[in-house]
């Protein structure tokens, strides 16, 4: 539990000497306002990293990484960690929080990405809100190349939008709100992979619900079996 309240006050120090929105965060907001929403995206993770503490020892890439929680929690567990999302703000934020961390490593762009050797590529939540996930998985599994995908998605739980496409891989529209028309089933997620990449290998699915007051999770671990 220690690197998950290192990174909760990492979050209390950096928001609260910002003058400015720091990512899904205010400097209006409370301290417990700050830890309530840190804390409930770290709980997300940490028992992932617990039931799986090989799959973080080397170089993890944490994709569409929002406001970067998971990317410093994992920091104290990766050899190395890159980090990545689309959205411009986010890219700046990540310079601002992470360029000071020896083992952080923020990615400009997707293509920064096509050329690293990744043990483990890394996406919570998001793949729940998108699209033609089928196509989606074949173009990111051949431009990123790692040994391990893992992807922790929602259990049974229905997502409020769908994101269209937008730029190469991540897709985002946060002016879309057109409801997702189709309850979402993490087995769609092993089927698309499956059809998507002939080479990756479901090794393992761990379901596991991050706090009482949280929806359930799964994690869905495939191998790439030519690495």
């Amino acid at each position: 539990m220690i690197p998950l309240y290192n990174t909760l006050n990492f979050y209390l120090n950096k928001v609260g000497n910002s003058d400015q929105r720091f990512g899904y965060y205010s400097n209006s907001d409370t301290n417990e306002i700050i830890s309530e929403r840190c804390f409930g995206l770290l709980v997300k993770l940490s028992p992932v990293i617990k039931k799986y503490p090989k799959l973080f020892e080397g170089t993890v890439l944490d994709f569409a990484s929002g406001s970067g929680e998971h990317t410093h929690l994992l920091s104290h567990f990766s050899k190395h960690v890159y980090t990545y999302d689309a959205a411009k703000p986010y890219i700046s934020l990540h310079h601002e929080l992470f360029d000071s961390i020896d083992n952080i490593t923020v990615l400009d762009s997707e293509e920064e990405g096509y050329s690293l050797k990744i043990d483990t590529f890394f996406i919570i939540g998001f793949l729940a809100l998108v699209s033609d996930r089928k196509r989606w998985f074949a173009t990111l599994t051949d431009r990123f190349k790692a040994k391990h995908y893992l992807f922790i998605v929602p259990n049974g739980d229905k997502p409020k939008r769908i994101l269209k496409p937008l730029g190469n891989i991540r897709w985002e529209n946060p002016q879309d709100n057109d409801p997702y028309t189709n309850p979402f089933d993490y087995n769609d997620i092993i089927a698309e992979v499956a059809e998507s990449n002939k080479n990756l290998q479901l090794i393992d699915t761990y379901f596991f619900t991050p706090a009482p007051e949280h929806p359930k999770r799964v994690a869905l671990v495939f191998e790439n079996k030519t690495l």
